[in-house]
């Protein structure tokens, strides 16, 4: 297992730390001035109790902790920020002029690519980036329809107005690397981040509505990976018959469970690419088709004939070599799109971003995009502090975030103060905003870490130090490597019975125990897991016995010492034996 690191953890964290401190003061500082000298929104700067930035921070904090802050709470916000003021005087502020300056500092925010340690998730770290992207819909009252226009509806009221944010994801670092905001009726191929260039080496996974031949065919040229599935109306060739419609090709492959081959997508100017096919179970099948005709039911259609048979395969494309992605582990990695569905979830279910205490147009405006800048800043949080650890909760992190939002305001743009915020935020995250793992349903990182259980790098002489024994969750360094192994070797005891048993301390409930044994940076080079009911005893044995490495002869300069976490007088003696 190859060890490269040029920083220690504690270095990378507080790394990331000042990076996102700066971020931050930038973005409330130094882009709301900007903002405020380009649009010439401050009209009297010396008569002003706000000045833009204070006004920016006011309300994108006052929103992030508290979705639905009066004026009252606003007024709060900004003496904590610094400025006394009134609740008349907060929504007087409410006008069309501060929601387009909010606007400007939420999309230059973007500008602030804040990325963190790549997750521990071997597949994932196989690709420069794996960036997710999708749109979606704030439907707004039709007086806003000269700001943000609708696409219509069968609906008589709120169709003429409708604000699209199409968002671009990266799953393994967790940067939002494009935002863009357009009206409610535009098509997601047409937003600027569908066309946005990816760096070589990165995998691209996108919802259908972005599906363009001749973006494929962009990406491939400069060296990019993508995973989509396909519309029922594409049409395939091998290379040496016509081209023939997706369903038609299906029915030629015949009854199989898997299918993966080489084809030409499109007819006019065909996209090379490995068609993967998986025939889906039955009750999958009709759940399929249920939703196909439920939607056409909403929309007032007839379900496509083409996509109800189509509904017994899982079908994707990808140009990634077999090497790189196999057929299984494409069909797991295509889960993860799904990401981004649960984020846009978080934003309007814990950020309220659709959702507004009045009826003034303005103050709608300005709400919604104050909420999205909130949003931008809480994902800095979740870089900071638990977007490297796959077991991440965004829910639980939402919330860790809320409740500090307070503390960044009282940092009042100030780096340094921003810097202990976030320092805190970050050690909160690390211990809570965790999920637990299931054995019946499992979450999809325990799906992604199952599916490269055998992705391991090939081993490295390591220099050993005294070790340590303790008995407690695995805590492993930075070194995505050594993260990924561990995070393997957790699941594989979640997964297996014979390694749980009663938890004696627990009202029987099965589970594991692990017990690790590391150098003295924390490096693992050994490991045990047992049930829980195992006495300590005779895990201390198997964990030294298959260690990776043996440690030094012991010299009088530097004695070999064994540390144990709190251990019995029989278990020393044990040791000691």
């Amino acid at each position: 297992m190859g060890i490269t690191l040029a920083h220690t953890p504690k270095e990378l964290l507080m790394e990331t730390v000042a990076q996102v401190s700066q971020a931050m003061q930038t973005v409330l500082t130094t882009l709301a001035e900007e903002a405020d000298t380009e649009l010439r929104y401050t009209k009297r700067p010396d008569l002003a109790k706000f000045s833009a930035s204070t006004l920016v921070q006011t309300l994108v904090l006052g929103w992030l902790a508290h979705p639905e802050a009066t004026v009252e709470q606003l007024a709060q916000t900004a003496a904590t920020v610094g400025v006394d003021v009134s609740p008349q005087a907060i929504d007087q502020r409410f006008t069309f002029a501060t929601a387009d300056l909010l606007r400007a500092v939420l999309l230059g925010s973007v500008q602030q690519v804040i990325a963190g340690d790549p997750v521990a998730i071997p597949i994932l770290q196989r690709f420069a980036g794996v960036r997710v992207h999708d749109s979606t819909t704030i439907v707004l009252p039709d007086v806003l329809a000269n700001h943000a226009q609708g696409c219509g509806g069968q609906r008589e009221t709120n169709t003429a107005a409708a604000l699209t944010c199409g968002l671009q994801l990266d799953l393994l670092t967790g940067a939002y690397t494009q935002l863009d905001l357009a009206d409610g009726r535009a098509a997601d191929q047409r937003l600027p981040l569908n066309h946005a260039p990816l760096p070589p080496g990165a995998l691209r996974l996108a919802d259908l509505g972005f599906l363009d031949l001749a973006v494929l065919a962009a990406l491939a040229a400069a060296g990019a990976s993508l995973l989509s599935k396909l519309i029922a109306t594409i049409t395939l060739s091998d290379g040496t018959h016509p081209p023939v419609a997706l369903l038609a090709f299906m029915h030629a492959l015949g009854p199989c469970a898997q299918w993966e081959g080489e084809v030409w997508v499109g007819q006019e100017q065909p996209v090379q690419a490995r068609l993967l096919v998986q025939a889906a179970p039955q009750e999958v099948a009709d759940q399929r088709r249920r939703r196909i005709r439920a939607e056409a039911r909403r929309k007032g259609r007839t379900p496509s004939a083409a996509a109800l048979a189509l509904a017994a395969w899982t079908i994707f494309i990808t140009n990634a070599p077999r090497e790189l992605l196999s057929l299984e582990e494409a069909l797991v990695l295509a889960k993860v799109r799904w990401q981004i569905e649960l984020m846009f979830k978080m934003w309007k279910s814990y950020g309220l971003v659709d959702q507004w205490r009045t009826g003034k147009p303005a103050r709608m405006l300005c709400e919604i995009y104050a909420k999205l800048l909130g949003m931008a800043l809480q994902q800095w949080c979740f870089i900071v502090g638990c977007w490297a650890y796959p077991d991440r909760s965004l829910v639980k992190a939402a919330q860790v975030v809320r409740d500090h939002a307070v503390a960044l305001a009282h940092a009042r743009g100030c780096p340094a103060r921003l810097a202990e915020a976030l320092t805190t935020i970050q050690q909160v995250l690390r211990r809570t905003a965790r999920m637990n793992s299931r054995a019946t349903h499992p979450n999809t990182y325990q799906l992604l870490l199952a599916v490269t259980t055998e992705d391991a790098e090939p081993a490295a002489p390591i220099t050993v130090q005294p070790p340590s024994v303790a008995d407690s969750p695995v805590r492993l360094p930075a070194q995505r490597e050594l993260r990924c192994a561990a995070w393997r070797f957790n699941l594989l005891l979640d997964v297996h019975g014979e390694s749980t048993g009663p938890n004696p301390t627990d009202r029987a409930k099965r589970g594991s125990k692990r017990r690790l044994l590391t150098e003295a940076n924390g490096i693992p080079i050994g490991v045990a897991g047992a049930g829980a009911h195992r006495y300590e005893m005779t895990l201390v044995e198997a964990t030294l016995v298959p260690m990776i490495v043996g440690a030094p002869a012991p010299t009088d300069d530097e004695p070999q010492h064994l540390w144990l976490d709190a251990p019995a007088p029989t278990l020393k003696r044990y040791v000691r034996r």
